[in-house]
Formats: structure tokens, sequence, C-alpha cells
């Protein structure tokens, strides 16, 4: 049991140590303005993070062959989790819109 426990802390350990250098900041620096208060946009090669300080919680869209998509998200203390990589998609709240894209796309 002390072995089997050893090893799941050093396997939590290195996964700690290797994960800063998954994420990428690959969305540009967003503009931070009402209503969504966005402050970065990343992903870390599986799930896509929008950190924003909105009091109202906007529609997340994918954009995919030009047609947008709702998507689910979570919300964990102000970071909006998606369960996957977006390459192009936007926040919106009422006729508001926040654009995002990975750079180089």
């Amino acid at each position: 049991m002390e072995a089997a426990n050893r090893r799941t802390t050093e396997s939590i350990a290195a996964y700690q140590q290797q994960y800063p250098g998954k994420l990428q900041f690959v969305y540009g620096s967003p503009k931070y303005v009402k209503p969504f208060l966005v402050r970065s946009i990343w992903n870390d090669g599986q799930f896509t993070y929008i950190k924003a300080d909105a009091t109202e919680l906007p529609a997340l869209y994918e954009v995919k062959d030009g047609k947008p998509a709702l998507l689910n998200f979570q919300v964990h203390e102000g970071t909006y989790v998606v369960p996957k990589v977006l390459d192009k998609g936007y926040l919106a709240l009422g006729k508001e819109r926040f654009d995002f894209l990975q750079q180089g796309r």
C-alpha cells in the first residue's frame, strides 16, 4: 500500500511539473471590454479555458466551416472550461459579441 501511494504521489508531482509546458496562449491578448470582461484565453491541448470577470454568463459558440454551434461549458471561479480545443468561436450576450481565434489559423 505504501509503495502504491508513493508511485501515485510521484506521478501527480510529475504531471504537475509538466503541465505548465502544455499551456498554449494562442488566442492573442483579448480586449477587456464590457459585458464580457475577458482576461485571457488558452488551451492545454485538451480543453479551452476562458478567464473572465463577467457578472452575467454568456453563450459560447464554436465556428466551424463558417457555421456557429452552441457549446456546453462549465464555470469554475470565473474560468469557463470547454471540453475541447477551439480554433475559432465567440461569446454572445444579447446583441453583444466577443470573437476569438487561434492566431496563425
